[in-house]
């Protein structure tokens, strides 16, 4: 290995850049390259982008029934949030903030903040906009990937190769199935259920 090493690099045993470019992981390049596009889309949201939330729903697995119609609007807040009776809507103007939510909900009802809460959620544009319709299905495609890349690393197994190497091997790896399998579940399914369903 060493002397392939020294072959195949210049002279004084160095490695060219040749050959670090050649075993360098191109997939690590593709990674950053989406991170880069991903965080300057998610932090430019749409100039002007109004939210709108129902006065009745659900938000995060509670349903809410939210009347607006003698709700008082702070005058700081007259301009960027807009109540429809008629259409029982909530719209807000841009971005809204902590402090913007807590003047919204402070004269509030249970109900009522509630509603601000989905309407607040709305206004998220990477939360409820990039997210499910761009970074969503990408996970989804990544996830496959993996799926694919696995199988066929799995079907491209030589079972004569490893035979070779006796039946030690072999158990080694089926008492780490035994044991990661079982455990891996009742880490996912018992100790981490709340995580993963709040994901």
């Amino acid at each position: 290995m060493i002397s392939w090493d020294k072959a195949a690099g210049e002279k004084g045993g160095r490695v060219s850049a040749g050959i670090v470019w050649e075993r360098f992981p191109k997939f690590v390049i593709g990674f950053l390259i989406a991170s880069v596009i991903v965080s300057f889309v998610s932090a430019r949201p749409p100039a002007g982008r109004t939210a709108t939330s129902p006065w009745e729903g659900s938000f995060q697995g509670l349903p809410y029934q939210a009347d607006f119609a003698g709700f008082a609007v702070p005058q700081t807040l007259a301009d960027r949030l807009t109540l429809d009776g008629p259409g029982k809507t909530l719209s807000f103007k841009g971005p809204m903030s902590r402090e913007e939510y807590k003047a919204l909900a402070q004269s509030a009802t249970p109900d009522q903040a509630r509603a601000l809460d989905a309407l607040r959620a709305r206004t998220n544009w990477f939360e409820s906009v990039l997210t499910p319709q761009v970074v969503g299905p990408v996970k989804k495609l990544r996830s496959w990937a993996f799926v694919l890349c696995f199988l066929c690393i799995g079907l491209s197994t030589r079972f004569k190769d490893l035979a070779t190497f006796g039946l030690k091997p072999f158990w080694a790896f089926t008492l780490g199935v035994l044991v990661n399998v079982p455990l891996g579940f009742l880490l996912s399914a018992v100790v981490f259920e709340k995580y993963w369903a709040n994901l």
